[in-house]
This record gives C-alpha cells, structure tokens and sequence, in this order.
C-alpha cells in the first residue's frame, strides 16, 4: 500500500514538473554523487530497470571505483552528476539478469555481498564474483550472514561479520575489499560499535539514508537512496529528485549520534 501510494504522488508531481524542478534544484552543482541501492532484479523487471537505466545515462554519468577514489580524493570535478548504482545480497539474478542491461548501457555494477552467502542458487558464486571483478565492477563486504549490527552485539559477532567477512572475501576474490555496506538501515541497526570496527578493516563504509556524496562527504558515512527494479521511471525520479534527502536528514543526525559521529 505504501509503495502504490508513493507511485501515485510520485506520477502526479512528475505531470505537474514539480519533480523536475526539484531535480534541477538538487542538483545545480553538478560535482555531486548519487548512490542508488537495489535489491532483486528479476526477468519480468528487466523492463522497467531499463528504462531507469536509459534515463540515468541522460541525466547521470556513470562513476567506477578509480573515479570515485579521485572524486573522494578532490582529484575529480563533476561537470554533471555522477551515479553509483549498488546491488545489495550478492543475488544470483543481479548478475544473471541485470548484468547484461548494466554493461549494455554503460554502467559499473557495485555489488554488495553477503560473503557466508555464496550459494549459486539464491546468490552468487564466489566464480561470478570474481568475473565481475575481471569485468570492471565492484564487490563490496554486506557482512558475513546479512546480519543486522545490533547493540546486544558480541565482539565474536561483530570480528565475524565485518573482519573475517571481509577477509573471506579477499581469500576467495584475491582482491582486498575496501567497502563495507550496512545492512537493513533501520536506525538501530547502526552503532558505534560496528562503525568502530568497520574503520579498522575498511576504507568507505555506504549506508541508506539518503543524501548526496560530496568531495568532504564523511567517508564511513556514504548514504545511498533506494530505487527498486519494478518501479515506474516516475517513482525512480522522485526518490533521486531530491525529496527522500529532505526526509531522511533527521535520522541522518540520529545515525551519527548512534556512531558517535559529530551532527551533519
């Protein structure tokens, strides 16, 4: 019901131009990121995947690992908005079915797997990992079991899903991961003591709550914005326009308060 709701208000703003005018709002200064997150990509959604996939290639330029070290790095200025598209699990049908569209229209794929995961039936296979990697993609560590970081977390709980997951995936991959993705990102399922061990073993650490990347963006605190396959062009629109930035900003200052972060 929620989910048909927003893609009511998101077609009615999308007639009326209020999500244009938002989008081009958000986004007058160009040397900006966005990072979108995904989830299943199954057959009967490669349509309306595709036709989110034509519109950010308009609107977006596409940004790879090297670009984005650059960018990070101030060693990179953005002359349009640059798009980072993440598949969270490790999914088999993100690399079976939207693998091809991605390459077809230009894009670096940043998956997000879960390293204890790697099925073949459900989810990747650490082999299918590792031809993305050969491919030019990204594999990032989304814990060791898709565990939701709790406070009641154990130290034994939190070396297994952040350190000896990523270390799997260096043994298995032959490449060190220097990206960590949160899963869930309910708000108490951020902590300070998950965010402390997520900085000894990596470099970026992306979580969902919605914001733009900066060249200055805290490099632990990189907020993605949630599109989903199946939605309409008019739905993916509105969340990237702007509008999920203005509704997450408040529990972005509780995240950093729950990570002892300093407020945005």
């Amino acid at each position: 019901m929620v989910e048909l709701v927003k893609m009511i208000i998101a077609w009615i703003y999308a007639v009326l131009g209020i999500t244009g005018r938002r989008f081009r709002r958000t986004y007058s200064d160009p040397n900006v990121i966005r990072i979108v997150n995904y989830h299943r990509t199954p057959a009967n959604e490669l349509k309306t995947f595709a036709k989110q996939l034509r519109w950010y290639r308009k609107v977006f330029v596409n940004i790879d690992y090297e670009q984005f070290e650059k960018f990070m790095n101030g060693e990179l200025t953005l002359e349009k908005p640059g798009v980072i598209l993440t598949f969270d699990d490790g999914l088999l049908n993100n690399y079976e079915q939207a693998l091809p569209l991605l390459e077809r229209y230009g894009f670096t794929g940043w998956f997000m797997v879960s390293a204890g995961n790697a099925d073949g039936v459900e989810y990747m296979t650490y082999e299918n990992m590792q031809d993305l990697l050969r491919r030019g993609h990204v594999i990032g560590c989304h814990t060791f079991t898709h565990h939701r970081m709790d406070e009641a977390d154990t130290e034994e709980i939190l070396e297994k899903e952040i350190t000896e997951a990523g270390m799997l995936l260096e043994d298995m991959l032959g490449k060190k991961t220097d990206i960590f993705c949160w899963c869930g990102g309910e708000e108490n399922t951020y902590t300070a003591k998950a965010e402390e061990k997520i900085e000894q073993s990596y470099k970026y650490g992306f979580m969902t709550n919605s914001d733009l990347v900066h060249p200055d963006t805290d490099r632990y605190h990189l907020q993605r914005t949630n599109v989903e396959a199946r939605w309409p062009l008019s739905l993916a629109q509105f969340q990237l326009a702007g509008f999920m930035d203005d509704m997450y900003k408040e529990k972005r200052e509780r995240v950093n308060a729950l990570t002892a972060r300093e407020a945005e």
